[in-house]
């Protein structure tokens, strides 16, 4: 059932007084809110706040001091142990040549007294160097 035109404007002015009313107590509670937050922000603990605030700030303050200086310090020790490294490598890959060239000969030496063996000792080639019954004796 549709509502009639006195009806809709009961409801209208209903509305609009409960409306008006709902406006007034927010407004009530605005200002009560308002001069609640204006008696903490004058209240002894947020003093309190405010001094251990700034401190707080001011430690933090040396703190950040301390970690800087800290970071120039492990910044300047990558630097120089990328510069002590850079040294080394140069004085190692001088040794590493050395050291490649005197294996390279030792290699040749190792191969050339196979050779030699294998020469002096042809029924000792092959599996016959290390299982005797691959061993042929020479005739």
């Amino acid at each position: 059932m549709a509502l009639t035109a006195e009806q809709k404007e009961a409801n209208k002015a209903a509305r609009k007084a409960r409306d008006k009313a709902w406006r007034g107590r927010c407004k009530l509670r605005d200002a009560a809110k308002a001069a609640g937050e204006a008696e903490i922000e004058a209240s002894e603990f947020m003093a309190r706040y405010a001094e251990a605030n700034g401190k707080e700030a001011i430690a933090q303050q040396g703190r950040d001091a301390e970690l800087e200086r800290i970071d120039r310090e492990i910044a300047r020790l990558k630097e120089e142990r990328e510069r002590v490294a850079a040294v080394w490598r140069e004085e190692l890959a001088v040794h590493r040549k050395s050291a490649s060239a005197a294996w390279d000969e030792k290699m040749a030496a190792d191969r050339d007294l196979e050779r030699r063996l294998d020469e002096q000792f042809p029924d000792l080639t092959g599996g016959a160097r290390y299982y005797a019954a691959s061993w042929k004796p020479l005739a």
